[in-house]
């Protein structure tokens, strides 16, 4: 992880802060942040390898890729070979 990377700001109520506080010094964790973050970590593993959260990844990076004129989707490009809609056919 480098400073580059994107980073996520939560609010908490302080009665939630201070349980979090709590459990990192319970478990020696030294601050709160590094049990959220190891926290995190394992949902993000746990989250990982559910089919629906992959098509989900799958769709944005596609997305992602149109935007920045890479890729172009198929089902536009099925539309302009029947002259569907955007390719200014009649029909």
């Amino acid at each position: 992880m480098s400073r580059d990377d994107p980073q996520l700001n939560i609010r908490l109520p302080r009665e939630h802060r201070d349980i979090l506080d709590a459990a990192a010094f319970v478990h020696r964790k030294g601050a709160a942040g590094k049990l959220v973050q190891e926290l995190v970590e394992e949902a993000i593993e746990r989250y990982r390898g559910l089919p629906t959260v992959q098509k989900a990844l799958e769709a944005m990076h596609e997305q992602d890729a149109q935007s920045t004129g890479k890729l172009t989707c198929l089902a536009d490009q099925r539309d302009r070979k029947r002259g569907g809609p955007g390719t200014g056919a009649s029909g």
